[in-house]
């Protein structure tokens, strides 16, 4: 096992998913002390139904960072229930996740938690590279000769590390909103989101009833967000109390973008927000939250966005680049701020290089994507000489629906991009609008 211990344990575990299997695999936390503190990483494996199921697996890379990966092993994305039928699939907790060793933490002051994990982890061994020999370890601990990787978000950078290190155990690989390892992309977090809420804009603009019901949508937001810099607003949600000034009214805002069904409802939302009633943001900011402190792990967060994007950037370049747009710089130099009382880990020389690898890879793109729009997937793809992107037209994060599914089925059955016919990615349509 390449001189690594590894331990391989079927366990009985509750919360193990009906028909899965729930396994254990053994690692070093730094593998440079085989010796030293081992961690346990959670893997969720759902093996093929059809009667003639194929010899590999699909692993599936959470986004984040800090997702944990076998939560969508409960509630499968439909892009990843079609392959099933044919192929195992492999949900693994990245190490800092899920039930590996998760860096939870507990407040968002970076001080305190690092205070809190440091007695239990070494915080610059949770990075995506540590996460890459993991993710092979696995792959070897359940005997797959090849895989296919289906990233999501934050998991396509984790898929194309992997592909740096061990291209030739990677029969296909999928990238769902693709971001490059260069870190430069976190300076544009706020022109991003942006670009999607502007594009919502002129979709309501564009459609008879939205802008029937909402005619001054854009001048209401502006004048609301004023108000808001002057004055911020409290909103009792049931038991709880949401404080909105400008800054967390948008990040709200932006998270809400995320798909296109909740950015339906944001035009109504902004409206009644403009005209005094917060609760429809307010709530929506509260499952925001709930969502996060359930399904992330900040310690794992900070030591791949500290070590991995902001260790390159500065305060200057992230005003820069946030200044002026709607969302502003304040989530990123949130971050920043956070680093300062994060450790760094060391990097391979190799890390933001252009990943190049001749593996079929196929990357979904969401014209409607606030975090990763599909000029990112494009810059992915111009190193990968087998790649070919799809950008669907009314698809935000996470493509999905019958024609996302159907390109996923028939590109990890057939091993190739260039024939898929993806017209049905431009045929896509807006959910309608939220009316009063």
């Amino acid at each position: 096992m390449t001189g690594l211990l590894l331990l391989l344990a079927s366990l009985a575990m509750p919360t193990c998913p009906e028909g899965a299997e729930c396994r254990q695999v053994r690692v070093p936390e730094d593998r440079s002390i085989p010796d030293g503190r081992m961690l346990d990483l959670f893997v969720v494996r759902l093996p093929a139904t059809g009667p003639e199921p194929a010899q590999g697996a699909v692993f599936y890379l959470a986004g984040g960072p800090g997702e944990a990966a076998s939560e969508s092993a409960v509630d499968i994305p439909d892009v990843l229930a079609v392959l099933r039928p044919r192929r195992d699939l492999v949900f693994l907790d990245q190490r800092g996740t899920g039930r590996s060793h998760a860096l939870t933490c507990p407040s968002e002051d970076a001080r305190a938690c690092r205070e809190v994990l440091e007695r239990q982890a070494d915080l610059r061994r949770y990075t995506t590279w540590d996460a890459v020999e993991d993710l092979d370890a696995v792959r070897q601990a359940l005997g797959y000769e090849k895989i296919d990787l289906f990233g999501a978000s934050y998991g396509t950078q984790v898929a194309q590390a992997y592909l740096r290190r061990h291209e030739d155990r990677v029969r296909t690989a999928i990238l769902a909103g693709a971001l490059p390892l260069a870190p430069e992309s976190v300076l544009f977090v706020a022109r991003d989101a942006e670009r999607a809420f502007r594009l919502l804009l002129d979709d309501c603009a564009a459609d008879s009833a939205c802008s029937s019901a909402f005619p001054r949508l854009s001048e209401e937001t502006a004048e609301l967000l004023k108000r808001l810099d002057r004055s911020p607003v409290r909103v009792k949600v049931d038991d709880r109390e949401v404080l909105f000034d400008r800054s967390a009214f948008v990040q709200t805002l932006g998270k809400r973008l995320y798909s296109t069904d909740t950015a339906s409802r944001v035009p109504l939302a902004l409206h009644r927000a403009f005209e005094g009633d917060y609760v429809p943001m307010a709530r929506a900011a509260v499952r925001i939250a709930e969502a996060e402190r359930r399904h992330e792990s900040f310690g794992m967060f900070l030591t791949v966005v500290c070590s991995e994007w902001l260790r390159f950037v500065d305060e200057a370049a992230i005003r820069r680049q946030g200044e002026g747009t709607l969302f502003g710089p304040e989530k990123v130099l949130g971050w920043l701020k956070s680093c300062a009382s994060w450790p760094r880990a060391d990097l391979p020389p190799d890390f933001a290089v252009p990943v190049r690898a001749d593996v079929p890879v196929l990357l979904l793109s969401g014209r409607l994507d606030p975090v990763t729009p599909p000029y990112w997937g494009e810059q992915v793809a111009m190193s990968l000489p087998r790649a070919r992107q799809v950008a669907f037209a009314a698809s935000a994060h996470f493509p999905t629906g019958d024609c996302a599914s159907g390109l996923v089925a028939q590109f990890v059955e057939q091993a190739e991009a260039a024939r898929l016919d993806a017209r049905c990615a431009q045929s896509e349509v807006r959910p309608p609008f939220a009316l009063p």
